[in-house]
């Protein structure tokens, strides 16, 4: 894998960990009791857009991903696990 490969790859996962935390805010919102009504509805965008960027939201969220973050992390950078994905599939007969 080339290092631009590779750096792809980051890039892919920390696009992967900002939806995560995106994801756990709307979560957030929709299950906290009195947010239903229309007046938190309507503002929901800026409500994420606020929670995504608390520190503290931030590192909750990415405390309980970071397990199958740092699996993948582990499988970018093991050149076997790499090898075994660039190889073509072996059929079955």
């Amino acid at each position: 894998m080339t290092y631009h490969e590779l750096q792809y790859c980051r890039f892919l996962l920390q696009c992967i960990k900002d939806l995560y935390v995106e994801r756990e805010a709307m979560s957030t919102i929709l299950d906290t009791p009195g947010t239903n009504g229309s007046s938190v509805v309507s503002d929901w965008r800026s409500e994420i857009a606020k929670m995504s960027k608390s520190p503290v939201f931030c590192s909750a969220v990415e405390a309980n991903f970071a397990p199958q973050i740092e699996r993948l992390k582990c499988a970018i950078n093991n050149e076997q696990v790499l090898a075994s994905l660039l190889a073509p599939p072996q059929s079955e007969n």
